[in-house]
């Protein structure tokens, strides 16, 4: 599992749009279905962590 952090600035420089990508392959046997439930979890981490950096951000 890989995930990377991307940021990128918006309106003429005073705000920051950040994207999360990740990558998941469990290698377990049957991956179409293992790596989807785990891609779908790895989803809800991300939203997770997104939800708490933005409510960091806005104090």
């Amino acid at each position: 599992m890989e995930t990377w952090v991307e940021t990128a600035a918006v309106n003429d420089g005073r705000g920051t749009r950040v994207h999360f990508r990740s990558v998941v392959s469990l290698g377990l046997p049957l991956p179409a279905l293992t790596d989807r439930v785990a891609a779908w979890k790895r989803q809800g981490e991300l939203d997770r962590a997104l939800d708490v950096l933005a409510a960091d951000i806005s104090g």
